[in-house]
């Protein structure tokens, strides 16, 4: 409780330390940002763009309808599991297995559906937060993933192998195919942060017609 301090509930489960949490309101249906992203992607089927993408296996269904109705929170642990919670009772909803070293960092996509995990395993799982199976195996990375952002269709990553990369989240393909080079000095420096700038006009290349720009990656010390 923010007003008093005391503790409400407690999520027992994990065999190791916790690294990274999430949470996932249920009220994403109110969110402007979230139904402007479905409006603009019902759109888009209606008037077939993306035609060249057709024949492959898309992981995205974005439905209004399908958008949680429950609170949740994610978490990672070094047991190598992600475990989702009910905020409400307490109680593991999924356990995401798979990973065979800890899990360093979370994600999720812009509705709240899909979960991304970054381990010390060196790669990328995507997994359906619903259901808890497993969607999609992102190899790339040569050491251990450290931080994942997701932006609409778009997924980015750092590792400790002193790149960062960008992904097309339904496909797990790489935006590009040469990697963002960090500087591997003041990579070894405990206190830094992978910052992106990241442009619309680009997003939207990306979607319509694969007219992609290069999305720069910085390193910023505190």
């Amino acid at each position: 409780d923010f007003d008093t301090g005391e503790c409400i509930r407690k999520f027992t489960g994990h065999k190791n330390n916790i690294t990274s949490i999430l949470f996932i309101p249920s009220d994403r249906e109110n969110d402007t940002q979230t139904l402007q992203f479905i409006q603009e992607q019902a759109e888009k089927s209606k008037k077939g763009i993306g035609k060249s993408l057709q024949n492959r296996s898309s992981t995205s269904a974005y439905d209004e309808d399908e958008i949680y109705s429950k609170d949740l929170i994610i978490t990672g642990s070094f047991d190598s599991l992600a475990k989702s919670w009910s905020i409400e009772t307490g109680e593991c909803v999924q356990t995401f297995r798979g990973h065979t070293s800890a899990i360093t960092c979370l994600a999720t996509d812009l509705l709240g559906k899909l979960l991304f995990t970054g381990s010390g395993d060196h790669t990328i799982r995507s997994w359906d937060i619903m259901t808890g199976q497993l969607v999609r195996i992102f190899t790339g990375h040569q050491t251990t993933v450290l931080s994942l952002l997701a932006h609409r269709k778009l997924l980015y990553s750092t590792s400790s192998d002193h790149t960062a990369r960008c992904w097309i989240m339904d496909f797990g393909d790489l935006f590009d195919t040469s990697d963002l080079l960090i500087d591997k000095k003041s990579s070894n420096k405990k206190e830094s942060s992978v910052t992106s700038e990241i442009e619309n006009e680009s997003i939207d290349q990306l979607e319509d017609n694969q007219n992609y720009e290069v999305i720069q990656v910085k390193e910023k010390e505190f």
